[in-house]
C-alpha cells in the first residue's frame, strides 16, 4: 500500500500514487494501522478503497474478498443496487453474466 502510493519506481504506482491516491499519516505506524483496521478476516480478505478514488483511510477502508472488489471496477453496478451486491456475494452466492441468475457457490 505504502510502496505503490509513494515511490514512483513501484510497478503499480501510475494506479495509486501517479493518480494522486495516499495512504493518511495515521497508518505510517502498522500499530495505528491495526487499531483502525483490525486483523484480516480470512485469508481471502484483502485490504479495499470503498471510494476507488478515494485515499487509504480509515473512512474508506475495509477488508473485502476479491469478489466484492471487482464490484468496484470499471464494470461497476448502478450504486442502489451495490449493497445488495455484496450482501450476494457474502452469503456464498455468485452472480453470473445471465441477467436474473444466481448459482450457490460450491
Amino acid at each position: 500500500m505504502h510502496f505503490r502510493c509513494e515511490n514512483p519506481k513501484a510497478g503499480g504506482y501510475r494506479f495509486y500514487g501517479g493518480r494522486g491516491i495516499k495512504v493518511c499519516h495515521r497508518w505510517r505506524s502498522f500499530a495505528n494501522f491495526l487499531s483502525d483496521m483490525g486483523e484480516r478476516p480470512t485469508r481471502k480478505h484483502t485490504l479495499d478503497r470503498i471510494d476507488p478514488n478515494g485515499d487509504y483511510t480509515p473512512s474508506n477502508c475495509r477488508w473485502s474478498t476479491r469478489s466484492v472488489q471487482n464490484l468496484a471496477r470499471n464494470k461497476r453496478p448502478p450504486l442502489d443496487l451495490v449493497p445488495l451486491a455484496i450482501a450476494v456475494l457474502e452469503s456464498g452466492f455468485k452472480l453470473t453474466k445471465r441477467k436474473g441468475k444466481l448459482k450457490k457457490s460450491r
